[in-house]
């Protein structure tokens, strides 16, 4: 019942802010700023599913739904402030698109709270998932100082030195996308709380 609540006010909130983000991207002078507007525009569903969540109304994985909303704010409060240099209308938007990125936040703690406290399956894949992304960092780290020009791995032979990048990538690639895997599958494991 509470992330209902803290979905539906952040929701309402950023809704708010996106409607009245077009009024004033339309209203801009000497004209319109169209690319701000469209981002607006595309932030308008996740305001609304947020809405939607907070009632009951939308069914699935709670936690997937959570992490697809922040993610959309997140986009929109970046690129569409990139998009109009964070002024429109006369109205600096440093401090309107930070507050974005906030709620933003709020949703995906939401979306971790929701998904860990479902069940310790959940959890287990999940911890999986972050350590394969933890495993992720440290050889990418590692394969980047051993692979840099002058690294030790140029001493040896051209060949090893591919044979070796070769591995490391195949290495890296699958540590991703079984990381990604993971995380993405405990979020659609999760149950409303």
């Amino acid at each position: 019942m509470f992330v209902r609540v803290l979905v539906g006010l952040a929701g309402g909130l950023f809704l708010l802010s996106a409607l009245g983000g077009i009024a004033a991207g339309m209203l801009n002078q000497p004209k319109p700023a169209w690319f701000f507007v469209m981002f607006e525009v595309v932030g308008l569903p996740a305001g609304v599913f947020a809405v939607l969540f907070a009632m009951g109304r939308v069914r699935g994985s709670p936690s997937m739904t959570l992490a697809c909303i922040a993610g959309t704010i997140l986009v929109v409060a970046a690129l569409g402030g990139l998009a109009i240099q964070w002024n429109v209308a006369g109205i600096p938007l440093l401090i309107p698109e930070t507050a974005r990125v906030g709620i933003a936040l709020v949703f995906g703690f939401c979306s971790l709270y929701v998904a860990l406290g479902s069940d310790s399956a959940v959890r287990r894949v999940f911890i999986y998932g972050v350590a394969l992304a933890v495993a992720f960092a440290v050889l990418s780290a590692g394969g980047w100082w051993g692979l840099r020009p002058g690294g030790p791995v140029h001493a040896l032979p051209g060949f090893l030195v591919t044979l070796v990048a070769t591995a490391l990538y195949l290495v890296l690639t699958a540590a991703l996308a079984a990381s990604v895997h993971l995380i993405v599958r405990a979020f659609t494991m999760s149950r409303r709380r």
